[in-house]
């Protein structure tokens, strides 16, 4: 017996994904400030990061479900 769809709160959401350049521009931005910072500053960029790498795996993988089929005349 499993839970099904937990009442429709498991449905799949519809999101705009940034394209996946602007997002490893981030992370490189981001991985320079860590040269730098210390303390608190440095744990949040840690999770900063992390958080933009987990949004980059999800952009990446998303174009390569994401193709379209198109009709090619070849003349």
């Amino acid at each position: 017996m499993g839970f099904g769809n937990l009442f429709g709160l498991l449905k799949e959401q519809d999101y705009d994904l940034p394209d996946p350049n602007v997002v490893q521009a981030r992370l490189n931005e981001l991985k320079k400030q860590m040269l730098t910072a210390t303390g608190s500053e440095y744990t949040k960029l840690v999770y900063t990061v992390a958080n933009t790498m987990q949004l980059l795996r999800i952009c990446r993988s998303a174009r390569k479900k994401g193709g379209k089929w198109v009709w090619v005349d070849i003349d």
